[in-house]
């Protein structure tokens, strides 16, 4: 599991690469929209693989004693932790560059 999870990481950060040169070099051209579909539909094909490999993780370690009520939590500090850091990054975008944004989350993904 872990493996196939590291593989997807990767494959997310050459996505966001991807995205990020995508919107600095062709945001202004009439053939963006089409660059953007095919690269979303990447990130949301990444995206899922990696929900998935976790949910089979979360599964494997979750103790058959307590029932579903680990599962249950494990599930919801994940879902936690990706709702507010969606509203924590359209917060930076508006207060700082986006540049700066974007390759301090580079800099945090890689480490």
């Amino acid at each position: 599991e872990m493996r196939v999870y590291l593989f997807l990481y990767i494959l997310k950060i050459f996505d966001n690469f991807s995205l990020y040169f995508l919107v600095k070099l062709y945001a202004n051209t009439t053939n963006y929209i089409i660059f953007f579909s095919i690269t979303q539909g990447f990130s949301i094909m990444v995206q899922t693989g990696m929900f998935v490999v976790w949910g089979g993780f979360v599964n494997r370690i979750s103790d058959t004693d307590v029932g579903g009520t680990y599962l249950t939590f494990l599930a919801s500090m994940h879902n936690f932790g990706n709702m507010w850091t969606g509203s924590l990054s359209y917060y930076l975008v508006a207060s700082f560059n986006y540049d700066y944004l974007v390759f301090a989350g580079w800099g945090v993904a890689i480490m």
